[in-house]
């Protein structure tokens, strides 16, 4: 295999992993709260605590990549992630799955950002959308693989095998890594900005945490408004900061490119939807309506199918209609198809099938879309920066997305009230909620016109 080659598929196996990893908790969530004898609406710090050490982490990922090199960088973070999976199979508390999934999160921010960065140095801008294309259409294995084992191992096993699949998965991108992987490093990196990622940093914290007390219900409406107020206070430090530094943690000038800053606002906006759909789909089909974890899994595996089966195509359409028409289209499709969750029923399984697939399809096209425009107008120096600023708002937005999900899902059940099994109705209306958001993104993608990206689909 040539080292050309090589590179996507290393990257997909680093991605493999990562979304394995989400997904297959996602499933066994009701199971783990049934562990830790905790409602199973308190089990999404599991996943929110995870983006959110990737939300803050990962703004330094290029940095650390052109310090101490791409490959190094890239293999220690699956070290960590490797490490980290071990520590979450033998956790026996709730806390000890929030540490280990801290500590997940922090080799996840180094991992695929770099992934991304090792893609961009390796192909030209015209071969870009094809080794992004070939790299995640492998690594959709997860999203499919992740509910049917993570349903299976928890109907017939334990859910703390879950977290040992990263294992042979890690272990093979290590050894292929150090085989095919140029070790990059910029000789000329910037200084640390130390006090950037501070302010960053405990911005992201406050705001997560004020989020998660209001979803439990343990603050008062003047806790909320100072927090809310602290975190505000902090991003808007830490933007007077990025005017002053000369060579600040992010560039906040990207956005000035517009490609750039349609994809990423877009992208923000959408995934505040979609990221309802890992977390409410398996609490829907396993509480709303009493299936099994494995039952679920099988059931999510016909939306990541949907996922898979686009990406053949994605190429030709992009070529066939641009930017400009795929990408507000895809997310009013995406958003319509959430909505239509909520008219779904066991009883009638070809219904439910065709929805599920349907918006596999249509979400995969939008953010396939989204992750390849964004460096349409990046130069090359800037690409580390801008792989930092688009991994970061997209779990940022996927953190805020869950949270907000679980904050609908508790009004419509009732505050401080646990999710009653059998009772599919709160679901519905969290899906109508979602699906709105995702429509509301077609109205930034609106303003591309048919020229935005024409260098990324040049044949």
């Amino acid at each position: 295999m040539g080292h050309k080659k090589a590179i996507p598929w290393i990257i997909a196996a680093a991605l493999l992993m990562e979304t394995l990893d989400i997904t297959i908790v996602s499933t066994a969530l009701p199971a783990m709260a049934a562990s830790f004898s905790v409602d199973p609406l308190s089990l999404k710090i599991a996943l929110t605590s995870y983006v959110l050490s990737l939300a803050i982490f990962i703004p330094i990922s290029g940095w650390i990549a052109d310090r101490i090199g791409t490959r190094t960088t890239f293999m220690s973070s699956i070290a960590i992630f490797i490490l980290s999976s071990i520590g979450c199979g033998v956790a026996h508390s709730l806390g000890d799955i929030v540490i280990g999934r801290i500590i997940q999160g922090i080799g996840g921010a180094l991992m695929m950002p770099t992934g991304r960065l090792i893609l961009l140095h390796t192909f030209e801008k015209k071969e870009f959308i094809q080794a992004t294309a070939f790299m995640t259409t492998p690594a959709l294995l997860g999203p499919m693989l992740g509910p049917f084992f993570g349903g299976w191992i928890t109907t017939y096993s334990s859910w703390q095998w879950i977290f040992y699949v990263n294992i042979p998965i890690g272990i093979i991108g290590l050894i292929v890594s150090l085989r095919y992987i140029k070790n990059i490093r910029n000789e000329k990196c910037p200084p640390f900005d130390a006090w950037g990622f501070t302010l960053f940093g405990s911005s992201m914290i406050v705001l997560f945490t004020l989020i998660e007390a209001i979803d439990l219900s343990v603050v008062s409406l003047k806790a909320a408004i100072a927090a809310l107020f602290l975190s505000s206070c902090g991003f808007y430090s830490f933007y007077l900061h990025y005017k002053k530094k000369a060579m600040p943690l992010i560039n906040l000038d990207l956005f000035k490119i517009k490609t750039f800053r349609i994809s990423t606002i877009g992208s923000l906006v959408s995934r505040l939807g979609t990221a309802s759909i890992s977390f409410l789909l398996p609490l829907f089909f396993q509480v709303g309506y009493d299936l099994t974890p494995l039952q679920s899994g099988l059931l999510i595996c016909i939306w990541t199918l949907g996922m898979i089966s686009i990406r053949v195509w994605q190429k030709k359409i992009l070529h066939r209609f641009g930017f400009s028409k795929v990408l507000p289209t895809a997310a009013i499709f995406t958003g319509a198809t959430i909505i239509c969750f909520s008219k779904i029923t066991l009883t009638d399984p070809y219904t439910l099938t065709m929805i599920l697939f349907l918006n596999g399809m249509c979400s995969s096209a939008l953010f396939f879309g989204i992750n390849t425009l964004c460096y349409a107008d990046i130069h090359r120096k800037d690409q580390s920066n801008a792989t930092s600023i688009v991994s970061t708002i997209q779990y940022l937005s996927i953190g805020i997305g869950i949270t907000i999900s679980a904050l609908i899902l508790h009004y419509f059940v009732g505050w401080n009230r646990p999710l009653v099994a059998g009772s599919p109705a709160p679901f519905r209306d969290a899906f109508v909620i979602t699906g709105i958001f995702v429509c509301l993104a077609s109205l930034i993608f609106f303003s591309l016109k048919r020229t935005d990206g024409a260098e990324l689909l040049q044949k």
